[in-house]
């Protein structure tokens, strides 16, 4: 049994009640110098850089690819991480392109260590706070809530 907690996934979990935190976007990233040097129009263009890959997450280039209408590109040569933070981190340090989750690169973006490359993102998930039913009486509960869902609507 759990009092409350935090959940990914494309749809809320069955068997609790779920109230949407924010939606989380793919979005391929890279440093202004590397964005200026490659010159990128489209997706196919990806093709010319190096592509940090996450290891926990294999289809996350895949997925992207096909929801900009393209085809993984032959040529791109890729470098693994084992995390989204790690793939973020290692772009932002010029080793190549990474797919970013949209709202967490806005921090970076404002360090201007970092730039969206184009314009396609892709859907992933979404972040839910869940409990089960008739946890809602709960003041501490109605208390979290209520300040998780100002701090969500601050950083938004």
């Amino acid at each position: 049994m759990f009092d409350a907690g935090i959940s990914f996934g494309p749809d809320k979990a069955e068997g609790v009640v779920a109230h949407r935190l924010m939606d989380v976007r793919t979005v391929p990233v890279g440093t202004p110098a590397l964005a200026r040097r490659l010159k990128l129009r489209t997706a196919a263009d990806l093709g010319r850089a190096v592509l940090i890959e996450v290891s926990t997450f294999p289809a996350a280039w895949p997925l992207w690819f096909k929801h900009a209408g393209e085809t993984v590109p032959q040529s791109a040569r890729a470098v693994a991480v084992d995390s989204f933070v790690a793939a973020l981190q290692a772009a932002e340090r010029g080793a190549g392109i990474a797919l970013a989750l949209e709202p967490f690169i806005a921090e970076s973006e404002r360090r201007g260590t970092i730039r969206r490359l184009l314009p396609v993102s892709h859907m992933t998930g979404s972040y839910w706070l869940v409990h089960p039913p008739g946890a809602q009486r709960s003041r501490a509960l109605q208390a979290f809530k209520r300040w998780l869902l100002a701090e969500v609507a601050r950083e938004s």
